[in-house]
């Protein structure tokens, strides 16, 4: 009896020790669950150079389909281990834009651009066999008729790539999109408020309203159903950038209504440096468009209050005034009509 019952004890161990040891997270890779910037690179390197990370967190993922930061983190350093140059790109993209951010600043800072150029960059690889191409036949015939053409406006598809191409494409993007969310859980804060706030367009780009693609829902494959409160997290952040509080602040499906608010004022009614620039001047119009939506008396009576400040900023202050109260008086006589 006794030894059937240490028998059955070492077999009952063992099925535990297994179940653990398949759902744990790797030791040696918990510890970058919680590290950043250069700390985190640091600790890539064993990452990079041991053989068997791959099948253990490999191991993991297939044991833990459900949502949580390791799966998250686990996807992100398998991805980074099957697609190196794909990291490494968009590494290389980011130092790039930097340095020329330097020489260049005044004419790069433009809402959406360095967005769209990393956006760009997590579809490079085809997803789809057929492509449009301009139909030469069709524009030749209805030129020698005399009709309008328009350049482009003839299209056909074709097919140009295989199979198997299509496949790789779809297996290269998913990979950028991991490096963007990498970047944004890890190297965030090295960058300045222009490139912060692009970073939160971008995840709102790839993961927000529009992350249906050809059917898939990005945010299961990509193992982001946070998407959102990542980016309320930036918001809430008061240590972050105003622009770049600003941007997550304007693609929160629901913002908090106070804290929404009272950002906006606090944007409105800080001095304006008297060598303004376009940081300042687009913060100030973005915050004042917010509150002519949805600007309630409190932000009125605080925008009333501001007398003091240059000339254009108190002009551009008054017509949100007028806005809110025009809204206000426009809300009171449908809600007296609704009552007769």
């Amino acid at each position: 009896m006794k030894i059937r019952a240490v028998l059955y004890a070492s077999i009952v161990l063992h099925t535990v020790i297994t179940v653990y040891a398949e759902n744990a997270f790797p030791l040696r890779l918990a510890e970058i669950v919680e590290k950043t910037g250069q700390s985190y690179r640091t600790t890539l390197d064993f990452v990079t150079n041991d053989v068997n990370v791959a099948l253990d967190l490999q191991n993991f993922i297939s044991h833990n389909s459900d949502y949580g930061e390791d799966s998250r983190h686990a996807q992100i350093l398998l991805a980074r281990l099957h697609f190196p140059d794909v990291f490494a790109e968009f590494d290389r993209k980011i130092n790039h834009w930097r340095e020329r951010e330097k020489s260049l600043r005044p004419l790069v800072d433009r809402p959406g651009f360095l967005c769209g150029n990393l956006l760009s960059y997590t579809r490079r690889g085809p997803e789809n066999k057929l492509v449009y191409v301009r139909d030469d036949a069709e524009l030749q015939r209805q030129s020698v008729t005399n009709r309008l053409v328009i350049r482009g406006l003839h299209r056909k598809q074709v097919e140009k790539y295989t199979d198997a191409e299509v496949e790789a494409g779809i297996e290269r993007n998913a990979a950028a999109r991991q490096a963007v969310l990498e970047h944004f859980l890890k190297f965030l804060h090295e960058g300045d408020a222009y490139e912060q706030s692009e970073m939160v367009k971008l995840v709102y780009e790839l993961w927000g309203p529009h992350r249906k693609v050809r059917g898939v829902d990005l945010t299961v494959t990509d193992n982001v159903p946070d998407a959102e409160e990542l980016i309320a997290a930036v918001f809430r952040n008061p240590e972050a950038p105003a622009l770049a509080r600003m941007e997550a602040a304007v693609s929160l499906s629901n913002p908090p209504p106070q804290e929404f608010q009272s950002f906006m004022l606090n944007i409105v009614t800080n001095n304006v440096p008297a060598d303004v620039g376009d940081m300042e001047w687009t913060l100030l119009n973005r915050a004042l468009y917010q509150l002519k939506l949805s600007g309630d008396t409190n932000a009125l009576a605080v925008l009333k209050s501001q007398t003091n400040g240059p000339s254009w900023k108190l002009e551009k202050i008054e017509k949100t005034v007028r806005s809110i109260e025009n809204r206000h008086d426009s809300s009171s006589v449908r809600q007296h009509e609704l009552e007769l």
